[in-house]
């Protein structure tokens, strides 16, 4: 009988005290209510406490919002709120080198706007995080920026008015084939 532990390479997860919690600075969750959930998974545990300084949130629908749930209003769809947003997380100081943003932008997006909208928010989105400082030709923002992806439409789950609204009438679900 073969003894496996002999021929397997040891790959043991680094000791607390060997990994250099000193480099990271912010993680921050930009995005709907699954980067919510994420956020409340994480932000008591290690990746939190250990690896970065300190976690934060911005919650989004189509806006941010602070609250339990968003506010309704019947204004048109503006994007510069959303961009304004994201330039004033991307110009805290504390954003920098050492320092992530998840984002999640999408299932509220697609509901809420057209396409050519949508496609717009998202270039609007990379140009700003392509933006280069005039003077230095380096980037403006230094803090890394992981795109999470879009959270799923369960459109399954939908009941009732749901069914009908005209938010989603249009929407048009992959399907298999």
């Amino acid at each position: 009988m073969n003894d496996f532990s002999t021929d397997t390479p040891s790959h043991n997860q680094p000791k607390k005290a060997e990994i250099d919690t000193s480099r990271l600075e912010t993680l921050w969750i930009y995005g709907d209510s699954q980067a919510e959930r994420f956020y409340w998974s994480i932000k008591d545990g290690p990746l939190c406490t250990e690896i970065f300084k300190s976690c934060n949130l911005s919650k989004m629908w189509v806006y941010p919002y602070r609250e339990q749930f968003p506010p309704w209003d019947d204004k048109d769809y503006d994007d510069t709120v959303i961009l304004d947003s994201l330039r004033a997380v991307l110009e805290r100081p504390e954003m920098n080198k050492k320092s992530v943003v998840i984002m999640n932008l999408g299932l509220h997006y697609m509901e809420s706007t057209t396409l050519q909208d949508y496609q717009l928010l998202i270039k609007k989105v990379i140009n700003i995080l392509k933006e280069r400082n005039k003077e230095t030709g380096e980037l403006k923002y230094k803090t890394r920026v992981i795109w999470k992806t879009s959270t799923s439409i369960s459109k399954e789950k939908d009941t009732a008015g749901q069914l009908k609204s005209d938010r989603r009438r249009f929407l048009a679900l992959p399907v298999s084939i």
